[in-house]
């Protein structure tokens, strides 16, 4: 599992090779995001208005093809677990909460947003956004914090309108119950990020096929 979720790790960006980590010049980490601890979804006996099904988590999507992740590591779990080998404080801001996560980034290094979208059965995603208003997210981090990394993990393309405004960003599709594990080998130079894209990443919506 942790393999293939190394393998289908994509990098989008890496300007002034902020990857990988280097622990002689990287102290403190902020890992921030509400899908840095993103729990496992387990539809059942779930209640979503009896809709439990379609509903899909940031480890392997909803709908009748739903796996429930089994000891699954988080992104967070995963990069503070990594971290804590070469001796990297990580400061914690796993919420969507802008002000909390612009503090966070203020006294790190780094720092390094988790973002996400799911889908399901039965009903298509409603956009292209990310969820919750992560782009709004990480738009306020980038602002403060000219290293940012940008991890998405999602079920098909999503906009990126702050591209242009992070050092680095990487993308996985949905990738298990090592989701974390294999992110933070990538981050800190333990794999190299070999994924390509099996998608195109439009522009904006207008670019994408209704």
């Amino acid at each position: 599992a942790k393999t293939l979720a190394q393998q289908s790790i994509v990098l989008l960006k890496n300007k002034d090779n902020v990857l990988p980590l280097d622990k002689s010049q990287v102290r403190t980490i902020a890992v921030i995001g509400e899908a840095a601890s993103a729990p496992v979804y387990n539809p059942n006996g779930a209640n979503q208005g009896g809709d439990g099904w379609s509903y899909g988590d940031y480890y392997s999507g909803g709908g009748s093809g739903h796996v429930v992740a089994s000891n699954a590591v988080t992104p967070l779990a995963g990069i503070m677990a990594r971290a804590t080998q070469d001796g990297i404080r990580v400061i914690q801001s796993a919420t969507n909460d802008q002000a909390a996560a612009v503090n966070a980034a203020r006294n790190a290094d780094v720092s390094i947003i988790v973002a996400g979208t799911t889908s399901g059965e039965s009903k298509d995603r409603p956009n292209l956004n990310l969820d919750h208003d992560a782009d709004g997210l990480i738009k306020a981090v980038a602002k403060e914090s000219v290293r940012t990394v940008v991890l998405v993990e999602a079920s098909g393309p999503v906009l990126m309108p702050w591209r242009d405004h992070v050092a680095g960003a990487l993308i996985m599709f949905l990738g298990g119950q090592e989701t974390g594990a294999a992110w933070a080998d990538v981050l800190f130079g333990d794999h190299a990020p070999t994924g390509r894209l099996p998608v195109s990443i439009p522009h904006s919506e207008a670019d994408a096929i209704e």
